[in-house]
């Protein structure tokens, strides 16, 4: 992160503040979400920065707020605080429900063999299928 080792030891405990860019950089380096530290920071949550970290969580909220801004962020003032909670809390309940169907479609996958790689049953031998028997094959 070019800095000396007890400047980062300073950023990483906090005691320089909230500096956007620094976190936004940090998080770049060790291939996290920038959003989900800085949030994680602002709610006293490590866990929040953890569960972030691989899918980008934070950054899709973010960027999705972005663009409700920009394609119709006046609607926003046109609501009053407990419509909002309402809609945020079920936009955040259908994250709950979508991480518990992907649950049981992993676990189902996981469980189907022919899903895995594993042969389907062997297929009953067709009496039709190959040579004609020979009357004659040499038995007495």
């Amino acid at each position: 992160m070019a800095m000396k080792y007890r400047t980062y030891q300073r950023f990483e405990a906090g005691e320089m503040g909230v500096d956007l860019p620094m976190i936004q950089h940090f998080a770049d380096v060790v291939h996290a979400d920038g959003w989900g530290i800085f949030f994680a920071v602002e709610m006293r949550s490590l866990e929040f920065a953890l569960f972030c970290a691989d899918n980008g969580a934070a950054t899709a909220l973010f960027s999705t707020l972005r663009r409700f801004h920009l394609k119709s962020g006046k609607d926003i003032a046109r609501l009053d605080t407990r419509s909002l909670l309402i809609v945020f809390s079920k936009a955040f309940d259908m994250i709950s429900e979508r991480a518990r169907e992907y649950d049981a479609d992993l676990e189902q996958w996981m469980f189907d063999g022919t899903l895995n790689g594993e042969p389907d049953d062997e297929p009953e031998p067709d009496p039709h299928d190959g040579a004609a028997e020979d009357p004659d094959d040499g038995q007495v």
